[in-house]
């Protein structure tokens, strides 16, 4: 079980902070995060992970040359290649069939991939965009959604609701062992970014964090071995399927600057239905619409925010 949340951090589908506890129990971020791995490569969305099947197959495709990359990168350490080696060694061992979720299926919300995580003081680090609400409508008297796909339904029909996410004192915005800075891609889009957040009303910069932190972790998308399409398209790894509402199809989200324009949608869109959208709490949605406090995601994009690692590219 361990083993399996390690090589699903590295696909970028489990937290990483949480594999590293090493608990080797279910939980269920890993629930989520096997059924977002299915969903993503298209396999059948079960939770299962039997020996010698497709899911297990489909993870040693993808992380096999990741692991390759890290060992021969000199910005990865040598520890982040055997960490990543002991995950692949996991699926060349015999292991029982196992429903990861005790059996019971999930919840049925099957939300969005990646991480979970109660009031403390927000962080000082205030959206500075223009906030215009997507309604006139009194926010005490807008519905509060707190179900993954009913808040992703209001930001793509524009209709009037709040999206309730407490803080989190336990929330890390250090930076993880995986992050591989040579990733990122905010200099090579920087202009862009800048000109279709001003268009928005958006924080250039709180958009430059995302991509940032998107493409130093969800860099995995590169593998040149992996065989099928990945669900989410750089540089703000855009879901396909799951944003189809936005209009916008997996060839036209391949193209940057319409895959920037629609992330910058989804960022004002979870922004202007945010009580108090600190940038925790905007980036913590941006990465899960089905959590409800905020994670180590949002903490780190934080983080990047006020450190703007970016300027050094």
């Amino acid at each position: 079980m361990l083993r399996l949340k390690n090589a699903l951090a590295w696909t970028g589908h489990y937290p990483v902070e949480k594999a590293h506890l090493g608990v080797p129990t279910t939980d269920e971020d890993l629930n989520w995060g096997l059924r977002g791995f299915q969903r993503d490569y298209g396999l059948k969305t079960d939770g299962f992970s039997r020996p010698g099947g497709a899911t297990e197959a489909r993870i040693n495709q993808i992380i096999k040359p990741m692991i390759q990359l890290a060992a021969e990168d000199e910005r990865v350490s040598q520890n982040q290649a055997q960490h990543g080696a002991a995950s692949l060694k996991f699926f060349r061992q015999e292991r029982k069939e196992e429903n990861i979720y005790g059996g019971s299926g999930g919840s049925g919300n099957d939300p969005e991939i990646i991480d979970e995580r109660e009031e403390q003081p927000d962080h000082g680090s205030e959206f500075k965009g223009e906030d215009k609400r997507a309604a006139s409508v009194s926010s005490d008297k807008m519905p509060s959604l707190t179900d993954n796909r009913e808040r992703r339904d209001a930001i793509v029909n524009n209709t009037p609701a709040t999206f309730p996410i407490a803080e989190n004192p336990d929330a890390d915005g250090d930076k993880p062992w995986f992050e591989w800075p040579a990733m990122s891609e905010v200099g090579e889009y920087q202009d862009l970014i800048e000109k279709e957040a001003e268009e928005a009303g958006v924080d250039p910069d709180l958009v430059k964090a995302i991509v940032y932190m998107e493409t130093t972790h969800g860099y995995y998308d590169r593998i040149k071995d992996a065989v099928s399409e990945p669900g989410s398209l750089r540089p703000m790894n855009v879901n396909v399927e799951y944003w189809e509402g936005m209009g916008v199809s997996r060839e036209q989200l391949k193209n940057p600057e319409l895959n920037i324009r629609t992330g910058i949608k989804i960022v004002k869109g979870i922004s202007e239905r945010l009580k108090h959208g600190d940038i925790r709490k905007i980036a913590t949605l941006y990465n899960n619409l089905a959590v409800e406090k905020v994670t180590d995601y949002g903490a780190r994009v934080e983080r990047l925010y006020r450190e703007r690692p970016w300027e050094n590219e």
